[in-house]
């Protein structure tokens, strides 16, 4: 499931992708109750120069679906980057989100 052993953290890593289908093949395990309490917590913005519009925070669990939405990130703002125009239907895309628990 491409899981690595991270010996700091003593523990697996899944990479976000593996989301799903880690869990599931947890939950299939008899004797497990396993819970999904990571959300990502994420703030839209309007970039300064207002061409745009910019989402931060803890990003890096729905880097999937922000590249799906057609962001493009730009490291010097730390941001996902997208035209004003797509301000509502991303919006809507976030907040529907199981994997986004909180949009600013």
């Amino acid at each position: 499931r491409g899981g690595k052993w991270d010996a700091g953290r003593k523990a697996w890593v899944f990479p976000s992708e593996a989301k799903v289908e880690v869990l599931e093949a947890l939950r299939d395990m008899s004797g497990l109750k396993v819970e999904d309490k990571a959300r990502a917590a994420l703030t839209i913005a309007f970039v300064e120069d207002g061409e745009g519009i910019a989402v931060t925070g803890e990003t890096f669990p729905v880097k999937s679906l922000l590249r799906g939405l057609e962001g493009k990130w730009s490291k010097p703002s730390s941001s996902w980057v997208f035209p004003v125009a797509s301000l509502q239907a991303l919006r809507q895309a976030l907040c529907a989100s199981g994997d986004v628990g909180e949009v600013v």
